[in-house]
């Protein structure tokens, strides 16, 4: 879920908690014993929510992948950390990055570090010298500028990107820059969507390749729906390459989008070569490039207010796409505890 959606979530959770307490306390009379019961109960209810927060955070499970019955169908993923970025988790490594994307079902990933290489140069070295299985690292990195991310794609070398940062000017020179170069240019977000909004035609004019219409991260979620559309709109007015990318810096087992482009002969291209015919294969059909498959579940509106009822468009779309056995299986869990408790009042 997106940021806004996490915190709706929360709320409703302690709204029903609170008038279930209360209720309680009711019962029985209001009296100090059974207050502060229900005063340590909230507590405790929220203290086992933010464990099982940081449970999904940082513990490995197991994770939905996408197959493709086509062979020249690719997979790929154009935004993902390691450790080598300065807010990447520590242990999410470049051969852990590429392990990850595996499990997703990803052929191939640009690991885009901020400001550096050394994260993708480590994992080609792995790579190859593992037989070459798994998922294929691709050359990128994720320049920082002021108030802008930029995804590059198919860079041959680090770029400094202290040559650029500190004004829009800078932004402005270092697009003029990468047009002579074979590596892409993608706008990240959500620094467009924040900071960038009224000067994205400047960006088009100043040579950027694209756009990502999808970012995975629950800030960059809250992407309003409508902006997207703007955004989509664009790209196929200029003619440019729209992405959905994970930007995974190592937290959590969750993969919320893919991207799918098709290859012919992919599977029989050497790393290297596959990093150029992908980069050429995009700059030639541009919005035509890719498929963009994201996962089921209730997207975040416009309009705020909506927010007061987000958990029952998620339970709703949970219950509306799930197969009838996972549904099944949920319902189970959740009337466990109401019959251990009950069978205890027995």
């Amino acid at each position: 879920m997106s940021l806004n959606q996490h915190i709706a979530f929360v709320l409703t959770l302690n709204a029903v908690w609170i008038f279930s307490l209360v209720r309680q306390s009711k019962k029985e009379g209001y009296r100090f014993p059974s207050i502060f019961r229900g005063v340590f109960l909230f507590v405790l209810y929220n203290f086992l929510l933010a464990l099982f927060a940081a449970a999904v955070v940082l513990v490995h499970r197991p994770m939905a992948s996408l197959t493709v019955l086509d062979p020249d169908a690719l997979i790929y993923d154009s935004h993902s950390h390691t450790s080598f970025s300065w807010d990447g988790r520590k242990a999410f490594t470049p051969e852990k990055n590429l392990e990850w994307h595996h499990e997703a079902g990803f052929h191939a990933a640009f690991i885009t570090d901020h400001n550096r290489v050394d994260g993708v140069s480590r994992a080609k070295i792995n790579f190859d010298a593992q037989g070459r299985q798994g998922t294929i690292p691709l050359s990128g990195e994720e320049v920082s500028l002021q108030n802008c991310h930029l995804a590059v794609i198919g860079n041959a070398y680090e770029i400094s990107n202290s040559t650029y940062d500190g004004s829009i000017p800078g932004t402005h020179k270092f697009l003029s820059v990468m047009k002579s170069s074979h590596a892409l240019v993608i706008a990240s977000l959500p620094e467009y969507w924040f900071y960038q909004w009224k000067t994205k035609p400047f960006f088009i004019n100043w040579g950027i390749h694209g756009f990502e219409l999808i970012n995975s991260p629950p800030v960059s979620m809250d992407f309003p729906p409508s902006m997207r559309s703007e955004i989509l709109a664009l790209c196929r007015e200029k003619h440019l390459i729209m992405t959905g990318v994970t930007d995974n810096h190592g937290w959590g087992s969750t993969v919320y989008v893919w991207n799918v482009t098709r290859l012919p002969g992919w599977r029989a291209l050497s790393r290297e070569k596959l990093d150029t015919v992908l980069i050429e294969h995009l700059r030639k059909e541009k919005d035509n490039a890719n498929q963009i498959f994201v996962r089921v579940k209730a997207e975040p509106k416009d309009n705020l207010l909506w927010l007061a009822v987000d958990p029952l468009r998620q339970f709703w779309e949970a219950a509306r796409s799930l197969p009838l056995s996972h549904c099944a299986s949920i319902l189970v869990w959740i009337w466990i505890p109401w019959f251990i408790k009950r069978n205890k009042k027995s």
